[in-house]
């Protein structure tokens, strides 16, 4: 056996026992021995047995040694914590609710709504309810109608209290580890309360700093730490720590916008709506997953808590805000415009598609204290640029029983299935090939597709009033000019139809990089430029008497079949927007 003639990397039991067979009957004792009908079969059993067992326990050591290819969460955690990376917990929804008291005679100028006030939300079924709760207190006023809106946060707030030790293992796995508040008090004889602070690294503290450090446990869990009395204050004995935080129901609690009131406030009774920019719930998300710690730890330890590349802020902003599905960043000399000592942060929630105004917030002002003086963040909102398709689908009709309905109903879903996988995304890029090929492999039947693309941006003027606006489609956009002036089949920009003067028109471009409003008795009236090569399109002082849909869509032809995003562009196709012709052939 020291000619290495098993392999301990082979984890499958009967390649053991051949191997070992194979090595006894090279021997010249066992030469024309029965192995199957002898006791010697038991035994290699055994050996074989043995030997899968240590190699799948070398296999599983080796493998959990290491971030990349650990399987057990614990082992994940574990390896993210050497690079000071705290797994993302649940989140909690969250929303502006208008919180009124009635007045009444005798009202004190100030009526407090105490932390942890409590209201009650419930889905559009009455399914489901969930509790919002305040994350501070809020001082109503008469002079102001006993009116304010407060930011509630969905979740049901736990407290936990602990005798000394220098380790707290929280029981929850559904904990928002932002609402995480600490106190400690001295010991059973005094009353006190003192609240501690978290830190997320070492630098700055001294030894009587009273703060606490959170990590990754075991599952879900998470874990408490103090300091040493070198870094950070440490407890004694005696020491009894609370610790407060907020069991959240994650993106479960998104969408809801029915609200009630089900406590009073010093003896008052509430009435509680939804504010005016506010109309449900969101930002609620689940635990991280273990392939997102495992690619997001060694990025995060990478930016050393400090922002200074795009890939800084973008690692920072998703660990410290998990309600984002996904977040760009990049400089501003991207822009058209230039915009240089700016960084651009935009980002994606998981439920809907702009990020609240409080939260834009909170991410703008995050990253201003993660970077150098010289870089100004700002928050921009996803830039969505809508693709519309239209395609003819040829089938053999002698190859199918399915009728043109139920195959266009099949292509229909393809493109919506590549949809939700390729697009609706930062830097996710339309690939034709793919497209086409989807829509070829919707049914066995279907012998090709001509499929054809334009660019939508999708503009709300106020009517009657002149509307300027300018974007980019940041693709080549088609140009054809042969020195005649354009018919209605050949412009490269075109719209739906509008107001103008109480005629319908729609605009359209010269092919020389000028937009014009035509339609019967009106022509070239200028509204705005295209710049072909760059892909910008401006429309200055357009009056609009009124329009049809609730938007005026502008169309253009890109110049590629390959439709690519960059800065904070999102690509978008919508189920409205895909026309599809099933034609029947016979081959």
């Amino acid at each position: 056996m020291a000619n290495g003639f098993i392999s301990t990397t082979q984890l499958d039991l009967a390649v053991y026992k051949n191997n070992l067979k194979q090595y006894l009957r090279q021997q010249p004792r066992f030469q024309d021995y029965d192995f199957e009908g002898s006791n010697l079969s038991v035994l290699l059993d055994v050996l074989a047995y043995n030997t899968y067992q240590n190699a799948l326990y070398l296999n599983m050591v080796g493998s959990e040694m290491f971030l990349d290819t650990a399987q057990l969460r614990e082992s994940i955690v574990s390896h993210a914590k050497e690079l000071n990376y705290v797994p993302r917990s649940r989140s909690s929804a969250r929303i502006n609710l208008t919180i009124t008291v009635p007045t009444v005679a005798g009202s004190p100028d100030t009526i407090t709504v105490p932390k942890y006030y409590k209201v009650l939300g419930k889905d559009n079924n009455n399914n489901s309810t969930y509790y919002f709760t305040t994350n501070e207190a809020t001082v109503l006023s008469r002079a102001n109608n006993y009116i304010a809106d407060i930011l509630f946060y969905e979740g049901i707030e736990n407290t936990e209290v602990f005798s000394y030790g220098n380790r707290v293992i929280l029981s929850s796995e559904d904990i928002d580890t932002s609402s995480i508040t600490v106190f400690v008090r001295d010991s059973e004889q005094t009353s006190e309360l003192v609240e501690w602070t978290r830190a997320n690294d070492l630098f700055g503290l001294e030894a009587n700093d009273k703060v606490f450090f959170l990590q990754g446990a075991s599952g879900f869990k998470y874990e408490i730490s103090f300091g040493n009395d070198l870094v950070g204050k440490a407890l004694i004995p005696g020491n009894i720590v609370y610790v407060q935080y907020r069991v959240s129901s994650g993106s479960d609690a998104n969408g809801i916008t029915r609200f009630s009131s089900i406590q009073g406030i010093e003896g008052n009774s509430v009435e509680v709506s939804l504010a005016e920019l506010e109309s449900k719930s969101t930002g609620g998300s689940f635990q991280e997953t273990n392939e997102s710690i495992r690619f997001n730890a060694a990025k995060f330890f990478q930016t050393q808590e400090r922002a200074i590349t795009s890939l800084d802020f973008i690692s920072l902003i998703k660990t410290y805000f998990p309600s984002l599905k996904n977040v760009i960043a990049y400089g501003g000399e991207e822009e058209t415009p230039p915009r240089f000592g700016k960084v651009l942060v935009s980002a994606i929630p998981f439920e809907g598609t702009v990020v609240s105004e409080p939260l834009k917030l909170q991410i703008q002002s995050f990253a201003k204290s993660r970077t150098t003086l010289s870089i100004e963040p700002i928050f921009v909102d996803p830039d969505f640029i809508y693709v519309d398709l239209s395609t003819n689908v040829k089938y053999n009709s002698s190859s199918t029983t399915k009728t043109a309905t139920q195959l266009r109903t099949q292509v229909n879903t393809a493109i919506l299935n590549y949809v939700d996988v390729s697009l609706n995304d930062f830097n996710a890029d339309l690939r034709f090939s793919r497209l086409t090929k989807a829509i070829d492999d919707a049914d066995i039947a279907i012998v090709s597709n001509e499929t054809k693309l334009r660019l939508v941006k999708k503009i709300i003027p106020t009517p009657n009033i002149p509307f300027t606006t300018t974007w980019n489609f940041e693709n080549v956009l088609k140009q054809d000019y042969t020195g005649k002036k354009y018919t209605t089949e050949t412009p490269v920009i075109t719209s739906t139809p509008f107001l103008y003067n109480d005629v319908e028109v729609s605009i359209r471009d010269d092919g020389l990089g000028t937009l014009f409003i035509v339609g019967d008795g009106i022509d070239n009236i200028s509204c705005g430029t295209v710049d072909y090569e760059t892909g910008i399109i401006s429309i200055t002082s357009l009056l609009v008497s009124a329009f049809f849909d609730n938007y005026i869509k502008i169309y253009a032809l890109p110049q590629n079949l390959d439709i690519e995003t960059k800065t904070n562009k999102v690509l978008l196709l919508e189920e409205e927007d895909i026309a599809i012709n099933v034609i029947a052939s016979r081959e």
